[in-house]
């Protein structure tokens, strides 16, 4: 007989697109282990756009939504998501019931989670008190009142994305019941093309608080100034703070810096591969697969030396790593590369195998194994 897990998603899961790492962590995890014989269920919001992915090994569990705007709205639907729950498990007898990470509508639900079931959640990143300089003073309380709450959620067994998140967690709750799970890439979207000719260095990503790209905006205005070569800066993604980050850099007066814009998917493989450099200025992630992307297309990595980017990145291995919001060092490390390209090949051929190590192959049997592993709990 397979082993049977319900997956609770905020986002639906059942469109063929869906946004942010953490929805494709979850449609990936439903899908490897659907592979591996387990019987799937997946309960969330149902789809209001996009086309739907029909899928004979999955059971989408959905409910009406919406998308609140308002707290009494978020109680309403919380009300609905936890009662939909109700009305799921009183018909099946899962192994393993996972929330992914979502406060709302599925935070009560924890505490009516079977005996004979395992309660697991997925946790992408810890945020705890950080959450107030990213998203403001009463909504990061309420992340880190829930984050610092997780162990007494009828104590689950918290599956993180990283190292760095299941290592915040045990310092800032001492709670020591933690497994890892690395999300996972296409790898066979990005083929092998170190190029140290190349005159782009990239980021792409949101353009938000926590990502930090103006810590790279200023480190560009010393690469302008001291460099002598004909670089280009490419800001790719959209977000909150695109229009701030437009300001400055024309406060800054730089000459060399393009916004793309949000990109598709082949535009995105295509960045990768023409690009010198791609920088992850982050103050905080959980496990930032773009830049596993730009392993994987042979374009080394710079990075904050900081959660969910230092799990991978080991300076002059397999990228290079600078203190967390420290531009002038951020600018030295751009320079020290791009006057010297070709030394780069070594860290960019171990980035590639590091890269595969994340594939979808390697994740499915991974997932098996440790949900195998929580059901037996």
């Amino acid at each position: 007989m397979s082993n049977s897990i319900l997956i609770r998603s905020h986002q639906p899961l059942r469109q063929d697109e869906v946004s942010g790492g953490a929805a494709r962590l979850m449609k990936n995890l439903a899908r490897a282990l659907s592979e591996t014989e387990w019987s799937v269920d997946v309960l969330s919001p149902a789809s209001t756009s996009g086309e739907i992915t029909e899928s004979q090994s999955i059971t989408y569990r959905e409910f009406n939504y919406g998308e609140p705007k308002s707290s009494v709205a978020t109680i309403v639907n919380t009300v609905r998501g936890t009662s939909t729950f109700r009305e799921v498990v009183a018909t099946a007898d899962y192994d393993v019931i996972l929330d992914n990470i979502s406060h709302f509508p599925y935070y009560p639900a924890h505490f009516l989670c079977p005996e004979d079931t395992t309660n697991a959640v997925f946790m992408h990143t810890a945020f705890f008190g950080a959450a107030r300089e990213y998203v403001g003073p009463l909504r990061g309380s309420v992340i880190d009142l829930i984050d610092r709450t997780l162990p007494y959620l009828n104590g689950p067994e918290i599956v993180c994305a990283g190292n760095g998140t299941a290592r915040r967690i045990h310092t800032k709750t001492n709670y020591r019941a933690t497994h890892i799970l690395h999300p996972c890439i296409q790898i066979e979207d990005f083929e092998y093309n170190f190029t140290p000719d190349s005159d782009t260095v990239l980021y792409l990503g949101r353009l938000a608080e926590r990502k930090n790209v103006a810590c790279l905006l200023r480190a560009w205005e010393i690469v302008e100034k001291e460099s002598q070569q004909d670089l280009s800066l490419v800001i790719a993604g959209s977000g909150p703070k695109k229009e701030e980050l437009q300001n400055l850099v024309a406060d800054l007066g730089l000459g060399t810096v393009d916004f793309a814009g949000y990109v598709e998917e082949n535009e995105k493989q295509r960045l990768f591969a023409d690009s010198l450099l791609y920088i992850l200025p982050s103050k905080m992630e959980g496990y930032v697969t773009t830049g596993i992307e730009a392993l994987a297309s042979g374009t080394p990595v710079i990075g904050s030396d900081t959660f969910g980017i230092n799990d991978y990145i080991q300076h002059g291995e397999t990228g290079f790593l600078f203190p967390v919001d420290e531009y002038d060092q951020l600018a030295q490390e751009i320079l020290k590369r791009i006057n010297d390209p070709g030394q780069m090949q070594p860290v960019a051929e171990k980035g590639r195998e590091l890269a595969l190590e994340h594939s979808y192959e390697k994740f499915r049997y991974r997932a098996d194994k440790l949900f195998t592993e929580l059901s037996n709990i």
